[in-house]
């Protein structure tokens, strides 16, 4: 089964935050999880050149007072970008009082890892502002770079400090289901 394209799944593993002068630095690695099938037919070679050649982007759902100030996926700069696609996120997803969508795009052949047999990773920094302490959930939606966000991959990035000794599961399962609670009333509002 899965979604159209073979795509089976999309995650992201938030590995640090590090506050900077001007926000937060977050590292984390984003997951696609792939068809057997599409993955034994073409190879990840021919798939990886596919996907550099038609480019990506990615809508992320964040607070009207916050800025991503940049965006490297794969080791390679994503731009802010004004894409006429832009408002399939609103219809597709919603956008909850107090939110907005910003949309990060690119082009070029990305550093990524391979995870036998049908999983590829890339490497995420974000710096993101203003500064809050607070464990921030972002909704995503992913996609190539042409086409409407009513065909993209959803997905939530929770970017929390759960190395902190004094962070706990019960910690972490709050910020997950404020997380889920946040693309729920987004999916509710589109419909």
């Amino acid at each position: 089964m899965g979604r159209p394209g073979g795509y089976l799944g999309y995650m992201f593993g938030h590995d640090n935050r590090v506050a900077t002068p001007d926000g937060w630095e977050v590292k984390g690695t984003v997951y696609w999880t792939l068809a057997p099938d599409r993955v034994y037919a073409q190879g990840w070679e021919k798939i990886l050149d596919e996907w550099s050649s038609e480019g990506y982007k990615i809508g992320l759902l964040i607070r009207t007072d916050q800025t991503i100030l940049s965006l490297i996926y794969g080791d390679v700069d994503l731009s802010s970008a004004h894409d006429p696609e832009a408002y399939t996120l609103e219809r597709t997803y919603g956008t909850p009082a107090g939110y907005k969508w910003v949309v990060w795009s690119g082009r070029g052949r990305r550093q990524y890892r391979i995870i036998e047999p049908i999983t590829v990773t890339f490497s995420v920094v974000m710096r993101i502002t203003p500064v809050d302490p607070a464990p921030v959930v972002i909704p995503v939606a992913s996609r190539h770079l042409k086409g409407s966000f009513a065909h993209s991959m959803p997905a939530l990035w929770a970017i929390g400090s759960p190395k902190q000794q004094d962070t706990t599961g019960d910690d972490l399962r709050s910020w997950m289901q404020q997380g889920q609670a946040l693309l729920g009333q987004a999916l509710r509002r589109a419909h």
